[in-house]
């Protein structure tokens, strides 16, 4: 699906319970004797032993504490983990299995991602000025993402991805861990989706008002918590917040540097991908089990980076660095996983959010009309789209022939002026200063003056 390729960041990593089938001993002819007689001897033990099989049972390592499992489904879990070690080892993959909490549910209770008909038809597919280099490698969560969520056993991965997009943009802008409504969107939408099937929601962040919301925009955790069910809308809610845009990159199946261009110009991004047994059992390593076209496009999940050359077992892989949406026992390294580049159709109908936060910056010194002897340090505090900074400089604003703007471009949240311009400066001649940053759109903060000391 996805063409073309990338892998690199080394975590610590958690430990992993992989399920053995015991050995089994073959006994030849020459034994048929002592097995006859043994016989009631074995069936009189086993009849004694039926009331201690329960605690035999609860012996057996669970990853599921807490929650009340039947034997029957450990023992399945166990026999189906069997077969994806055997497949592991014959076809020499990369990745790991274990028991997690996602296998607690069926692949139709996990995966809700349906296509809509002809979806693409009236697509906004955005092709994105092209970018001299892309790193090698990206990882958001180094700038802080939220904690991954847990969609439970509803088909809501649409839901989770869609908000998950936008709450890793508020997070990366303004520090700011926001928990937005995924139920929201699952209980409010007028396009029919549930828990059983959806597709890509953001509209509703953006323009679409559901029936009695005033207006549109995400919804609060703590206004509409998530219930895991197909649970009344029973509108209006508060919406705080609020896209910009949104749009598809590049086409149905983008390339990997769309993307990864993507991810770099607007953060991370929410995606398809095709899940299947081996998928919803992985616990750590490199994913390289290409489960699509077994299993349909049938999973929405966040990319929220990448690495080309990602290290694992002594090897080198191009990785996305793929958001779950199964909590964080899921995967590895709290519910994230590696998977190679157009393995199981990952990155199928990518797509990305326009976000600003809203936010009011302040400049913090120098203080408002003092006087200096030396070159001033600038600062501000002030969340920007992307940290992308510019900052104006310039004095004597009260006559246009002394006019000397100076411009610069920081990441940071300060700034010394060079001294070969303070040495341009008049003394005791008033001096201006300001800062702008890029927010969808040029945005200015107050303006300061000070004056240049005069020397004795």
């Amino acid at each position: 699906m996805n063409r073309g390729s990338l892998s690199k960041f080394q975590f610590p990593r958690f430990l992993f319970f992989f399920v053995t089938r015991p050995d089994t001993v073959e006994r030849d002819g020459t034994m048929k004797d002592i097995k006859t007689k043994s016989m009631i001897l074995i069936l009189i033990t086993g009849l004694l032993m039926i009331p201690r099989l329960g605690m035999a049972q609860s012996l057996i390592p669970n990853a599921w504490a807490g929650q009340n499992k039947t034997e029957g489904m450990t023992l399945e879990t166990k026999a189906r983990l069997d077969g994806l070690m055997t497949d592991i080892s014959e076809n020499g993959y990369s990745y790991q299995v274990g028991v997690n909490p996602a296998m607690d549910f069926s692949l139709d209770q996990l995966c809700g991602l349906v296509e809509p008909e002809d979806w693409s038809k009236n697509a906004r597919f955005m092709k994105l000025s092209k970018m001299d280099a892309l790193p090698p490698s990206l990882d958001w969560r180094a700038s802080g993402l939220p904690p991954v969520r847990n969609q439970g056993g509803c088909g809501s991965c649409w839901a989770f991805a869609t908000v998950g997009a936008l709450e890793s943009q508020i997070m990366l802008q303004s520090g700011t861990a926001e928990d937005l409504s995924e139920q929201y969107l699952v209980s409010c939408n007028t396009n029919g989706w549930d828990c059983g099937a959806g597709w890509w929601a953001h509209d509703y962040h953006e323009w679409k008002i559901p029936p009695g919301e005033p207006e549109a925009g995400a919804v609060s955790e703590a206004d509409f918590p998530y219930q895991a069910s197909d649970v009344p809308c029973n509108p209006p809610h508060g919406h705080s917040v609020v896209i910009n845009n949104w749009a598809y990159v590049g086409g149905v199946e983008p390339w990997v540097a769309e993307i990864k261009q993507a991810i770099v110009q607007y953060g991370p991004v929410s995606a398809g991908v095709a899940v299947g047994p081996a998928f919803q059992a992985y616990t750590g390593g490199v994913f390289d089990n290409n489960e699509y076209p077994a299993y349909d496009i049938n999973h929405a999940i966040v990319l929220v980076g990448w690495d080309d050359n990602y290290s694992w077992n002594g090897h080198s892989y191009g990785v996305w660095i793929l958001r779950n949406s199964w909590g964080p026992g899921w995967g590895t390294e709290g519910g994230y996983m590696y998977i190679t580049y157009g393995t199981s159709g990952v990155g199928y109908s990518a797509n990305y959010i326009d976000y600003v936060h809203s936010s009011d910056f302040r400049l913090t010194s120098p203080a408002n009309g003092v006087s200096l002897s030396s070159p001033p340090i600038f600062s501000w505090t002030s969340p920007f789209d992307q940290n992308l900074f510019y900052t104006v400089f310039y004095y004597d604003l009260g006559f246009f022939a002394l006019y000397r703007p100076y411009y610069f471009l920081t990441p940071n949240s300060s700034f010394t002026l060079p001294s070969n311009w303070w040495g341009k400066i008049g003394s005791s001649m008033p001096c201006y200063w300001t800062v702008c940053g890029y927010e969808g759109g040029w945005t200015c903060s107050d303006v300061r003056s000070f004056t240049k000391e005069v020397s004795e």
